[in-house]
C-alpha cells in the first residue's frame, strides 16, 4: 500500500487507521496490504462490526460509529456518492 496522494501526514493516518479497520477482516490481498501498511506504521487499528463484503464492488463495516465503504466506483455509485 502506497501513501495517499494530496493528504497530510495525519490525515492520511487517520484514513489508514479506518481503512485497516474495515480491511482486517477482508481476505481480498490489497486488504492485506492495506492492515500490513497500517501495523508497520504503528497504527493500533480499531474494531470493525457489521462487515459486509460485496463481491465485484468492495467492502463495508461500521467503525467508531460510522459507516465506511472501501471499494470501486460501482460501489460508490451505487450508494449514491460517486
Amino acid at each position: 500500500a502506497e501513501g495517499c496522494a494530496g493528504t497530510d501526514a495525519d490525515a492520511e493516518g487517520r484514513l489508514l487507521r479506518l481503512a485497516a479497520a474495515v480491511e482486517k477482516n477482508s481476505e481480498h490481498p490489497l486488504a492485506q496490504a492495506i492492515v500490513i501498511k497500517a501495523r508497520d506504521n504503528g497504527i493500533t487499528i480499531p474494531e470493525a462490526t457489521s462487515f459486509e463484503a460485496l463481491p465485484g464492488y468492495g467492502v463495508a463495516a461500521v467503525v467508531e460509529g460510522q459507516t465506511l465503504l472501501i471499494g470501486n466506483t460501482r460501489l460508490m455509485e451505487s450508494k449514491g456518492i460517486a
